[in-house]
């Protein structure tokens, strides 16, 4: 009984030693793409001394930039850029705010990512006056404006959703009506047709 106990323990311990070991290997320099060691070039001397979580993160990004298109990558760089010239405090208010944005509903992060499409639409100058304006607001006033603006969009969507279901229904009635139409033009055409035998 003991024993097996003891081969249980052996045999787990062993099993998660090659699961690491197979992990880290899948992540070794040598069984990287020429692509992929040509972007992780830097890293190659310190390469098997960084942890697999590590490596993992740096080769995933590596993917994730090959699949990129030029546009893309432009953005992506840019990004990058703006990430390394921030301080630590700015850098981890930005990945707080990350984080607070992806655990908001979908729905909420699509609003707000349309919000953010049209802002980035507009002409500098205007975003430039708008940002001003809102450094300008106290935060009382900063308040009421985002609670006046979520009311704006919730009476739109309620309009969009009349509108739609307005839409909707005309385009039901104006299928009955030719449905009937047709219904009439068939009836007559058969009593037509049957005056047209009968004489």
């Amino acid at each position: 009984m003991k024993n097996n106990r003891h081969f249980l323990l052996l045999s787990g311990l062993l099993l998660v030693l090659f699961c690491t070991t197979a992990a880290a290997d899948r992540f070794a320099w040598h069984r990287l793409t020429p692509e992929e060691q040509h972007l992780l070039q830097r890293l190659e001397p310190a390469w098997e001394q960084l942890s697999l979580e590590r490596r993992r993160h740096y080769v995933h990004g590596a993917r994730a930039w090959l699949r990129m298109g030029p546009a893309e990558r432009r953005i992506a760089a840019k990004r990058l850029r703006q990430w390394r010239q921030m301080n630590p405090a700015q850098r981890r208010r930005l990945i707080r705010r990350y984080h607070l944005f992806r655990s908001l509903p979908r729905r909420e992060r699509r609003r707000l990512r349309r919000i953010h499409r049209w802002f980035q639409s507009l002409p500098p100058e205007k975003r430039h006056r708008l940002r001003e304006r809102w450094r300008k607001m106290s935060p009382k006033e900063k308040k009421r404006l985002l609670r006046r603006l979520r009311r704006l969009q919730k009476k739109r969507a309620r309009e969009n959703r009349e509108r739609f279901y307005f839409r909707h229904r005309i385009r039901e009635f104006e299928l009955e009506r030719e449905r009937e139409l047709e219904g009439i033009e068939d009836r007559y055409e058969r009593r037509r047709r049957h005056r047209l035998r009968n004489r």
